[in-house]
């Protein structure tokens, strides 16, 4: 939603990827049990073959709806701070999420 690109971009674009790989790097660290069930291979392809759409967040954001970040974001997050671990990458990106969807309401989920 931040970018505002399609699935395929993310791939394409070169700082897109640079960003995609961190954070892909990020995650891993703080759940390396996950490289098994979502390699980044299978990752990769998933935005290849989404390569036209559009991101649910940004699906919303465009709408006017809110987007999905405390289930789809700030739950990884907390997940994470359980395991002492620090998503810094993934936090500022929460953060902007958060900016652009604040409609006078909301708050920051600890």
């Amino acid at each position: 939603a931040i970018l505002q690109v399609k699935n395929g971009e993310l791939l394409k674009n070169p700082h897109c990827l640079r960003m995609f790989n961190r954070l892909y790097e990020e995650l891993i660290d703080a759940f390396p049990e996950m490289v098994q069930v979502v390699p980044y291979e299978a990752v990769t392809k998933v935005c290849m073959k989404t390569a036209d759409n559009q991101s649910s967040m940004l699906v919303d954001h465009l709408a006017g709806r809110p987007m999905e970040i405390n289930t789809i974001v700030s739950a990884v997050r907390v997940r994470a701070e359980k395991r002492n671990k620090k998503l810094p990458i993934l936090t500022a990106l929460e953060m902007i999420l958060y900016a652009m969807d604040w409609k006078g309401e909301g708050e920051w989920l600890d």
